[in-house]
């Protein structure tokens, strides 16, 4: 999936997490590696905690869909929080 494919997602969530898992996992790991670069120059460092919030904030919004994709498929195999006799 392109990123504006991801962001505008209205297909089944228990489909996608998986893959919008891996895509909110390299995410992390670019805004992770922008904050601890110090090699680029005064014009990205200037807007680098600006750019990596915006990074974050598009990984949280992928993780909403991760997150009703586990539930989804937790509930439907009995899984987790929705095993047979337990309280949800």
């Amino acid at each position: 999936m392109r990123a504006s494919e991801i962001l505008r997602f209205t297909g089944d969530a228990r489909e996608a997490a998986d893959g919008l898992a891996y895509h909110v996992y390299a995410l992390l790991r670019v805004a992770r590696l922008a904050l601890e670069n110090e090699t680029s120059g005064e014009e990205v460092t200037l807007h680098r905690e600006a750019n990596v919030a915006y990074v974050l904030e598009i990984a949280e919004a992928l993780m909403a869909t991760v997150h009703e994709g586990v539930e989804e498929l937790a509930r439907e195999t009995k899984r987790g929080h929705w095993r047979k006799g337990e309280a949800a």
